[in-house]
């Protein structure tokens, strides 16, 4: 009986085969067989693989139709006659030693599985990689043989599900019925993974054996995105194996975090966006699969890495549902209707659990000098009772609408508000500050007077705490204009003049515009994103024919933990910042020729000024975090080179400065630093003195 059998699935692999039989067949053990399953090759296969039947009767071929390189391995396990198997893939190579070190190993040790690593081939370049893979030496128990048990929580890290890292015993195999999946991708997930659980002695040997070849465009890695939830329907069917086995309890730990590793490598290295939106849109919609793999309480994942992955994944299913929604948005429902006709302005109030500042802010809106307005509340989803609230104040004053809507964000709220304005005017407020009592009636008048599209004005800070003014004492001024513009001016000439003199404010509760100079232009807020307001107001004053400004403070921003202002770098933020500048760029591209060039400039710096933004925060981010852009689809590309890149090299740039502040800091304080200084203590006092006297 023979000693090993080697399986070798080809199909149409005429460019590499070859080379794969030779460094099979120079091997220093020899006493093996090789099994050849040719699936279904329409090349020079078939002739190249009798040439080697031919030419050495340790190969043997096997022909089947086209049906996978599962099936195909399948075969080899039938037909297989050697105590262990050995599975390799034909466009590999493999050093001359190694099945002498895997077989030694087995037979020493009597192991169901021994594993062992390699490195990558570059096809592309010719290149060895560096690094040593497929195994992870670290994650090795501290014994020669070694099962689930001895280390519950990273078993299955040890090493990789590919299966040409490991030789496997055949009688353990055909005992535990353990075949491949017909899957076009991850198919040997399965098999791997469920050998290792059920193994009872497994065994690694350190040696660099394999050489794994990349960049050849032939292989299924190449064409994952044809079939991307394939790796899914392979973990499943891993864990429904563990349950039927009764080992789940044991490998829960293990499998979840191997789990949450394979999806991360997959939403990270799908080529294609559709597919990672497939992947992402699946895992949003099967949360109960894989034995709840995301779902755990967050205290759950706080061993090894899974902290890390369960954030990283987390933080992509967010952002892919936050582009889902901005795509689909649903309609609103009327929960209260107002019956005022023909108001002159119509105040827009997003509400998104703003229960602790409502009412206050609502009642500024009721107080106010003139009446004649209608107020549209936008209920986002709230569930902390606001409301309930809204309702209520509506209840008792028929000026007040209240519009309800599942959440999807601020844009949405105010698009919706939009849409059933009548008025006018239209002023945007938000649901948590104050508008002083006569700001409607002093903007009115002004609007009416001047017939203008657009009337900015300033706005003055409060502080829900001492706290929070030291921390973020920017506020203070951030809303008051330096300068007063008396002038009407078109848009786009006052927002580079506000741009010049460093007066420009994206906030859209800081202007009153014109309602028809929003619906002629058919201007909305971006949906999805943060920092809407950029684009906007950047759009809304490029389409402004007439516009001025107040120099009164009229609105009173209130300054809170949990604002959007105040809470910490998210990559919604630097996104939303990314998708208002590809916004203002466009806009910036269809202005008239009649705008000066000058102007032109200041505009342009409003555009760069909000990619810069969004890199600033962006490089703030930790890598779990950056995760959030595998739930990019379009604008994947744009946002790596417009934001990421550039916020890297920013990011090494720190580390590299930081780095050398740190050495620096480091020699001051060496004692040969302070002895040198005291030893050239005279020479630098003769210097000082010439320098003096000269």
């Amino acid at each position: 009986m023979t000693t090993l059998s080697v399986i070798v699935p080809v199909h149409n692999g005429e460019r590499y085969l070859e080379d794969c039989l030779e460094s099979i067949l120079a091997q220093t053990w020899a006493d093996f067989e090789v099994l050849c399953v040719d699936d279904g090759s329409t090349d020079s296969t078939p002739l190249i693989l009798a040439k080697y039947q031919e030419r050495d009767p340790r190969v043997k071929v096997l022909t089947r139709s086209a049906q996978g390189a599962a099936q195909a391995r399948n075969m080899g396990i039938e037909r297989a006659s050697g105590n262990y198997l050995l599975f390799l893939d034909a466009d590999d190579f493999f050093s001359l030693d190694m099945f002498e070190a895997v077989c030694a190993r087995a037979q020493k040790t009597d192991a169901d599985i021994v594993l062992f690593g390699g490195r990558r081939y570059d096809q592309a370049t010719g290149l060895l990689s560096d690094c040593f893979e497929f195994l992870f030496p670290e994650l090795l128990p501290r014994k020669e043989v070694f099962n689930l048990d001895d280390v519950p929580q990273t078993f299955f890290r040890i090493t990789t599900p590919a299966p040409w890292s490991k030789l496997f015993k055949a009688s353990f195999v055909r005992s535990k019925n353990l075949r491949f999946q017909s899957l076009p991708n991850s198919n040997d997930l399965f098999f791997v993974y469920m050998a290792m659980a059920l193994a009872d002695r497994v065994t690694a040997v350190e040696g660099d054996y394999v050489r794994y070849r990349v960049n050849t465009n032939t292989g299924i890695q190449d064409t994952r995105q044809k079939e991307p939830l394939c790796f899914l329907e392979a973990l499943e069917a891993w864990r429904c194996a563990l349950c039927e086995h009764k080992v789940f309890q044991r490998a829960e730990l293990s499998f979840v975090n191997t789990s949450l590793s394979v999806i991360k490598y997959n939403i990270e290295t799908v080529r294609d966006r559709v597919a990672c939106a497939k992947i992402l849109d699946y895992l949003a919609d099967h949360e109960q699969a894989l034995g709840e793999v995301l779902c755990h309480p967050d205290d759950y994942y706080q061993y090894f890495d899974s902290w890390q992955l369960h954030a990283f994944i987390v933080a992509a299913m967010r952002q892919r549902e936050r582009m889902r929604l901005a795509g689909d948005p649903v309609l609103p429902q009327v929960v209260v209707g107002a019956t005022q006709d023909k108001p002159l302005v119509s105040i827009i109030v997003p509400v998104y659990n703003a229960m602790p500042f409502i009412r206050e802010t609502i009642e500024s809106l009721i107080a106010q000098s003139m009446g004649n307005f209608e107020i549209i509340c936008v209920n986002d989803g709230s569930t902390d009772g606001s409301l309930e609230e809204v309702v209520s104040l509506a209840s008792g004053d028929g000026r007040i609408k209240v519009l309800s809507q599942p959440n999807q964000g601020l844009s949405c709220a105010r698009n919706a508000g939009l849409d059933a304005a009548c008025g006018t005017y239209v002023y945007f407020m938000d649901s948590d500050d104050l508008l002083v009592p006569t700001a409607l009636e002093e903007l009115t008048e002004r609007m009416e007077s001047q017939d203008l599209d657009v009337l900015y004005f300033d706005a003055e800070s409060f502080f829900e705490s001492v706290q929070l003014k030291k921390e973020h004492a920017w506020f203070i001024t951030s809303y008051t204009r330096s300068t007063q513009y008396d002038e009407v001016r078109s848009g786009a000439e006052l927002l580079a003049l506000f741009q010049a003199n460093r007066d420009y404010i994206v906030s859209a509760c800081m202007y009153m515009t014109r309602r028809e100079t929003i619906e002629s232009n058919s201007l909305r807020f971006i949906r999805g994103i943060m920092h809407e307001d950029n684009a906007f107001t950047f759009s809304l004053g490029l389409h402004a024919e007439r516009a001025a400004h107040l120099k009164r403070p009229l609105f009173k921003r209130r300054v809170r933990s949990g604002s959007i202002m105040t809470t910490s770098p998210s990559f919604a933020k630097s996104y939303g910042y990314f998708a208002c500048g590809k916004d203002m760029a466009r806009q910036l591209f269809t202005l008239p020729e009649s705008i000066d060039l000058e102007t032109c400039a200041h505009l342009g710096v409003l555009v760069a000024q909000a990619f810069q933004n969004a890199r600033n925060v962006y490089a703030a981010l930790s890598e779990d975090q950056c995760g959030s852009q595998y739930g990019l689809l379009e604008d994947f590309g744009a946002f790596g080179v417009e934001v990421r890149e550039p916020a890297e090299r920013m990011r090494r740039t720190c580390d590299d400065l930081a780095q050398v502040r740190e050495e620096v800091g480091a020699l001051r304080g060496s004692l040969s630093f302070r002895l040198g200084r005291v030893a050239t203590k005279p020479l630098r006092w003769l210097r000082d003195m010439a320098k003096r006297q000269s």
